[in-house]
């Protein structure tokens, strides 16, 4: 992945958005900012769509040659200013480019500056931080440019600003996923061999995108790393490459395929038997590498059975997902004499009635978030194969169960689908997931899953993987409704929660509010007496005192 950088605020003394010595001093004078336009395929500019007067804080001499002055006026002490969507940012270039603010000294959530781009800081250290694509001209030229919102925050700054100016970076980088789509992994190899054999382990990466596509490709065989670098393919073309596997005496010989996380991995053993030659032929795998939890989402699983010389006849095929709830799934077909037949297997990734003592927990099987084991094995006339793999399962929000009247809230026990204004969800690294009917319940959970074990549901061993919640500005506040059935919930992880503890909502009394975007939560605060921005919260920071004030029965 290519990154390229784009300085703003160069000046002759050095590079970087310049603060001044008494810049963000609360002495209320005007505050300047050097902002110079990236040159190449990024390109930043003041917003012709901003609602306010956007010269009046941004002087553009890019026509000059001069960088872009951003001037803020009349900061207090612990006071702060948002100027929503006073900067365009556009890529001019083909290729999809990732962006971000390169994080430094005072700046991004908490610093005294930060970008944001939908409600959410840009400030991190790579594009997984922040996850904004800019998609490239020839795509959808809608989605090459975006607002970004400038921030300046001096709440909880009291500390002496650096003599030296701080530098800001705005980095876009090459060979980011967009809508266009990506790479797909393939990989074939024999599950068994006869010693001293021709085996070899091929490795396919197809670019079903529009773009091209780069991924880092990682192949060990046998222990041994034969292949480390970077690899890209056109858009849709193909790259292939092949390694031997030393098959001169009977041994098991592990190999891995691995590539950038989106891209997937493959892994399994090659036995070196005597006798094991015509199993060689015998079972070929194509098989999903990852696969988001949903209930229109399978893991689909292709198993080609090939005669391999056997002459023809009934072959059994059975795929087993690692775990104790989902029982194998079992094929029989006919293979043709010198030919090949395929069986098809498709597996749920979520369950309305599965373990009916701990449905809600059950609801996707075996399949969980920290790697799930699959194995294929084939058996036709006296031969037999094996092809093992790992798929990724992904969370998401997925709709609530139904019936409701079978599921429990984890904390209160009470039903949870019909409590559509505030109800929530949660997962566990194992697959386990639990429903909640309120936020403020959720709340609670997330501070000490381990409390309500054996209360409503059995709590895991297992770490929190994700949870889901409603966002604020979806609920008709007028009746309190909300049209959704549970696949529309937003990322808690990402959201920002509003700690109003005075008013009603939901059930249970008062709940935390949660909103997709930060200026959202913000804009809630500043329409009501008595909240501020000390009220906004991340999920990362619920505790005890907070479960407590929603749930007083938490202590």
């Amino acid at each position: 992945m290519d990154r390229r950088k784009f300085l703003l605020g160069s000046t002759a003394a050095g590079t970087g958005l310049l603060f001044g010595t008494s810049a963000f001093s609360a002495a209320g004078s005007e505050h300047a900012v050097s902002i110079e336009t990236g040159d190449g395929y990024l390109h930043v500019e003041p917003n012709d769509e901003y609602s306010g007067t956007a010269s009046e804080y941004v002087n553009d001499n890019s026509n000059d040659g001069d960088p872009l002055e951003l001037t803020i006026h009349d900061i207090n002490e612990h006071g702060w200013v948002r100027f929503d969507d006073l900067l365009r940012v556009t890529n001019t270039g083909t290729q999809n480019l990732g962006l971000y603010v390169e994080d430094s000294e005072l700046l991004g959530e908490g610093g005294v500056l930060d970008y944001l781009v939908d409600g959410k800081s840009i400030v991190g250290a790579s594009t997984e931080d922040t996850d904004v694509v800019l998609e490239g001209v020839g795509t959808d030229d809608s989605n090459n440019s975006l607002t970004v919102t400038v921030k300046a925050d001096m709440t909880d700054y009291d500390d002496e600003l650096p003599e030296e100016d701080p530098s800001v970076m705005f980095v876009a980088e090459d060979g980011i996923d967009g809508a266009t789509g990506g790479l797909s992994l393939d990989t074939t190899v024999p599950s068994s061999i006869d010693v001293d054999g021709d085996a070899a382990l091929d490795v396919t990466l197809e670019n079903m995108g529009e773009e091209p596509h780069a991924t880092n490709l990682t192949v060990v065989v046998g222990g041994t790393e034969m292949y480390n670098a970077q690899v890209s393919v056109d858009a849709g073309g193909t790259w292939t490459d092949s390694w031997e596997i030393d098959t001169s005496a009977e041994s098991s010989v592990p190999w891995s395929v691995s590539t950038d996380d989106e891209y997937g991995d493959a892994e399994g053993t090659v036995e070196v038997i005597e006798g094991g030659g015509s199993g060689d032929d015998l079972l070929d795998v194509g098989a999903t590498d990852a696969v988001t939890v949903g209930s229109d989402n399978d893991f689909a699983v292709t198993a080609t059975v090939s005669d391999g010389g056997v002459g023809g006849g009934e072959a059994t095929a059975a795929l087993d997902i690692d775990g104790d709830q989902l029982s194998k799934n079992e094929k029989t077909v006919t293979v043709p004499e010198g030919g090949d037949v395929e069986a098809t297997f498709e597996v749920p990734t979520v369950y309305n009635d599965l373990a009916p003592d701990n449905t809600e927990a059950g609801r996707h099987g075996d399949f969980r978030f920290d790697g799930t084991e699959w194995t294929v094995t084939v058996d036709y006339g006296d031969e037999s194969s094996i092809v093992n793999g790992t798929l990724d399962v992904e969370d998401g929000p997925i709709e609530f169960y139904d019936p409701d009247s079978d599921t429990s809230c984890a904390v209160c026990g009470m039903g949870t689908k019909g409590f559509e204004s505030a109800h929530a969800q949660a997962t566990h690294t194992n697959g386990d997931r639990m429903e909640f009917c309120s936020s403020g319940c959720l709340v609670t959970y997330v501070v000490d899953p381990g409390k309500y074990d054996g209360d409503n549901v059995a709590v895991p061993d297992a770490s929190i993987e994700g949870a889901w919640v409603v966002d604020y500005t979806n609920v008709d506040v007028e009746n309190g409704s909300r049209s959704g059935d549970g696949t529309d919930l937003i990322d808690a992880r990402e959201a920002s929660f509003v700690l109003d503890y005075s008013s009603g909502y939901g059930t249970m009394g008062a709940n935390p509010r949660a909103f997709a975007s930060a200026s959202a939560a913000e804009d809630y605060v500043g329409s009501h007496d008595g909240l501020g921005e000390a009220d906004i919260v991340t999920m990362d920071e619920f505790d005890g005192q907070i479960a407590s004030e929603y749930r007083p029965n938490f202590q």
